[in-house]
């Protein structure tokens, strides 16, 4: 899977999740969809409680996560995004 890939699949799982809903990568960064375009975020925090970090481009990670990026799809992991809350994230 290429990243483009990635992120045409990324884009169909979170829309099937509803509004307000973000993946959640290993406690560490979201993707959510905003104005119809995918937006990555770290994150920090544990336990369902996560504070939103700076945003970045997939395509700068993406060689070096690109296993953990994938394998996401076998067990995917979603919160409330952080547009929708407006603060702190939910898991």
């Amino acid at each position: 899977m290429d990243v483009n890939e990635f992120k045409s699949r990324l884009v169909s799982t979170i829309s099937e999740q509803g509004a307000g809903c973000a993946a959640l990568f290993e406690d560490s960064c979201t993707a959510e969809l905003k104005g119809g375009s995918l937006v990555f975020r770290e994150v920090f925090g544990s336990g369902g409680v996560y504070r939103p970090g700076d945003e970045f481009a997939i395509e700068d990670v993406w060689e070096d996560r690109k296993a953990e990026l994938v394998a996401w799809f076998d067990d995917p992991d979603f919160c409330v995004g952080l547009s929708a809350v407006g603060g702190n994230m939910q898991g």
